[in-house]
């Protein structure tokens, strides 16, 4: 503090001209009450915030009223079955997105729990304390009759916290983008100095008292511990590397006949009353919080059972993954895995595989930049290239086989690309691990970097026979008849194979995660049938190589190459189905644009050219395939209204594009179910997996039905003279009619569109 008071002044001061006034403003601090508003006019900051911060209840914590509640209070064994199904509902919505803070933390036994032992307990005297923990204190009442509540909801509050501190300690999980783990400086990963051995033990013994007893509340209670128990199954299994100790999946099926069980209590633990006090805001008036107060988050009974059958049957697939056979496998379980969607949740839109079992397979598949911790990437991604394009490929024996060139020139290259290509390969297998936002950035950082490289697999591939003498050819049949040789190129067929692929992700993915409005859809779905035509013709050439190989192939090299024609016709045959959706799609958006149903946002004043270079912006940069330009898409347009320039009215014009494009729509959307079937014919999954992609396949179908169903009746409106005419007539600012997509129970690339009748 100084005497002076002018600015110049006080920045001249040396520090001697100061007065140390600390221990004075503690001293008159001290009396002033937690939360209450000080307020003098020397305050100015105060004043210029009070209206917006201090005394509003949506901003200041200050202002949370205190709701006592004792702790050691004996609890009936009612209280004690609505405090666990409370937590539990409460561990559920904090995995759904939600904080510590406003559901775990809530709950005074657990901030109770985690303010003391967060104290300055040595970690000589923690574990032996905490055992010792009688009424939520340090006593001697372990054994009187009076604690065994409290001692069945201490180890229950225990086993919960420690499975959040296991999940929070999971390596490879991403504060904030993952899960929220704020937790106002209560030391949460204290309870992992716990023996992980000693809390199970803890709750096996808790559980072992249940069992003795035939009340209906101990009954109730023993399914909450034996779901705790079965997560608790995943703590070994976190830390193993062998394939066979994930085969046995029976705790988790077991896990789920149990929670069926507990989904029949609901009438009896709605009829427990909620405790008062119990779950309040005053942690985060209590604790160290630099949020504004937000209400607590507790799932209804129902939802906390469908969150907990999401949980462990994402964990089944996680583990039903870790089974892989080799690289071939491994890539069609991931696709199942980073596809699959729980649209049964309530009030959830593009839900993924649970948040858990993402990071549970994540950290063991990919541990220490090796698969399962034991394989290196570069071997799967050897295996994955030989199986998906190349067989025995010139290019990876370079690496391995000293007789075909010891030119370390050469070795040195392949090597470099492969080191290249196992970064992305890496990337390209996490990103099946992320929820489907996520998913799509994966997919769009990877586009830009497999078109560098391959670059350098078209300048390595190109450069063997003129450079190295070394020489990988097939001979295709011309459309004249005669026999011409080609290069096989492999490792660019592959890279080039991944990077269409990747493209089409991000263009359907964009359309599940609706980043693209109704007036962009017609855009996209041209964009993707693009890309879809595209991979086609290149997967057709790799199938023309392969089935060239194999009437050369000998002995064990046959097999290789029948298993690499086997996959490339899968992806064929899947890419077929996808393009002729696509293809059904876009004849749909094509009717709804000559309608004049997908007009630009009232207020733009952008041009439509430059629209279309910034929804395709992610894609510009690519070499090849070249981005299409906003004239082909015109192009595309104008021959499908040349065939109507002879009507003379502008209605007639549309009523027969209208006419003709509904025709296509049916004749591709036959051809769908003809693909489909074929396809459930010759795809590669196997056990559960065969279930859920043939499930995807349903999904196709029934989103071919629905293109259907849509273009059907808007025909029947198209026929009717004085619809046509309205629509033709609407602005953007006086519509008759709004386009939107019917996502439910359909494949989420491929929402049929319906319109909806705006006014009268």
């Amino acid at each position: 503090m100084s005497r002076f008071t002018n600015l110049v002044e006080l920045n001249n001061l040396e520090l001697d001209s100061w007065v140390d006034i600390t221990q004075q403003f503690f001293e008159t601090a001290k009396n002033v009450k937690h939360g209450n508003i000080v307020k003098l006019e020397s305050l100015d900051l105060m004043e210029g915030t009070d209206a917006k911060e201090i005394l509003n209840p949506a901003l200041d914590t200050g202002l949370i009223e205190e709701e006592p509640y004792d702790c050691d209070r004996e609890l009936t064994l009612d209280e004690t079955v609505r405090v666990v199904a409370n937590i539990t509902s409460c561990l559920v919505t904090w995995l759904d997105s939600s904080s510590l803070p406003v559901t775990l933390f809530s709950c005074r036994y657990i901030e109770e729990i985690l303010t003391r032992f967060s104290a300055s307990l040595s970690s000589s005297t923690l574990v032996e304390k905490i055992f010792q923990v009688s009424n939520l204190q340090y006593s001697d009442k372990l054994d009187h009759s009076d604690s065994f509540t409290y001692r069945i909801l201490r180890a229950y509050l225990i086993g919960v916290l420690n499975f959040t501190a296991f999940v929070l300690n999971i390596p490879v999980l991403k504060d904030e983008e993952d899960l929220n783990r704020v937790s106002m400086d209560l030391n949460i990963d204290l309870l992992l100095q716990f023996p992980q051995k000693d809390v199970v033990d803890l709750v096996n013994l808790n559980y072992s008292l249940l069992e003795k007893r035939d009340d209906k509340n101990s009954k109730v209670l023993l399914l909450y511990f034996d779901i705790l128990i079965r997560l608790q199954k995943l703590y070994p299994l976190s830390a193993s590397v062998r394939q066979s100790d994930f085969q046995d999946t029976s705790f988790l099926n077991e896990a789920t006949g149990l929670i069926d069980r507990l989904s029949q209590e609901n009438d009896y633990i709605d009829s427990i009353p909620q405790i008062p006090h119990l779950f309040t805001r005053g942690i985060q008036k209590r604790k160290n919080n630099i949020f504004p107060p937000r209400p607590i988050k507790m799932h209804s009974f129902p939802i906390c059972i469908s969150y907990l059958h999401y949980l462990f049957d994402d964990l089944k697939l996680a583990m039903n993954v870790l089974c892989f056979q080799d690289a071939a496998d491994l890539r069609n379980r991931l696709y199942i895995f980073g596809s699959k969607r729980n649209e049964k949740l309530p009030d959830q839109e593009h839900t993924s595989t649970h948040i858990v079992a993402a990071l549970f397979l994540e950290s063991i598949l990919l541990r220490d930049g090796l698969i399962l911790g034991t394989i290196p990437v570069s071997e799967f991604l050897k295996q994955d290239f030989s199986t998906l394009t190349a067989g025995e490929s010139v290019v990876l024996s370079l690496l391995e086989d000293d007789k075909l060139t010891n030119d370390r020139t050469i070795k040195a290259r392949a090597s470099s690309l492969l080191q290249e290509m196992e970064k992305t390969y890496i990337s390209w297998i996490q990103s099946f691990l992320q929820n489907p936002s996520k998913q799509r950035d994966f997919f769009l950082d990877s586009v830009v970097v497999w078109d560098t490289i391959q670059v350098s697999a078209d300048d390595l591939e190109t450069a063997l026979p003129d450079d190295y003498g070394l020489e990988d050819t097939f001979k295709t049949i011309q459309t004249d008849g005669s026999l011409f040789e080609l290069p096989v190129m492999p490792l660019s067929s592959y890279v080039y194979y991944m990077k269409l692929d990747s493209m089409v992700q991000v263009v359907f993915k964009g359309i599940e995660l609706e980043i693209y409005k109704p007036w962009e859809m017609y855009q996209m779905y041209w964009y993707g049938l693009y890309l879809l035509s595209t991979l086609e013709s290149h997967m057709t050439r790799m199938q023309e190589v392969a089935k060239y190989k194999l009437s050369k192939a000998k002995g064990e090299s046959k097999d290789i190459w029948k298993k690499t024609l086997d996959h490339i016709n899968f992806v064929i045959q899947e890419t077929v189905v996808f393009k002729t959706l696509a293809q059904a799609q876009q004849y749909t958006w094509t009717i709804l644009d000559n309608l004049k149903l997908l007009k630009l946002p009232k207020h733009n004043r952008t041009t439509p050219q430059l629209l279309y270079k910034l929804r395709m912006k992610p894609f510009s940069s690519v070499g090849i395939p070249q981005l299409p330009s906003v004239q082909h898409f015109q192009n595309f347009a104008d021959e499908i209204a040349e065939g109507s320039r002879g009507f003379r009215t502008e209605r007639e014009q549309v009523q027969d594009i209208c006419s003709r494009c509904s025709s296509a729509i049916r004749q591709l959307t036959t051809e769908v179910k003809t693909a489909a079937t074929q396809l459930k014919k010759i795809h590669l999954y196997q056990g559960r997996f065969k279930a859920d992609y043939e499930r995807g396949i349903d999904q196709i179908l029934r989103s071919s039905i629905g293109v259907a169903v849509f273009s059907t009746k808007l025909n029947k409106k198209i026929k009717d003279a004085d619809f046509v005419t309205q629509c033709l007539k609407e602005n953007s600012g006086n519509q008759t009619y709004d386009v939107s997509l019917n996502r439910a129970q359909y494949h989420r690339f491929f929402p049929p569109a319906e319109l909806i009748h705006t006014r009268k």
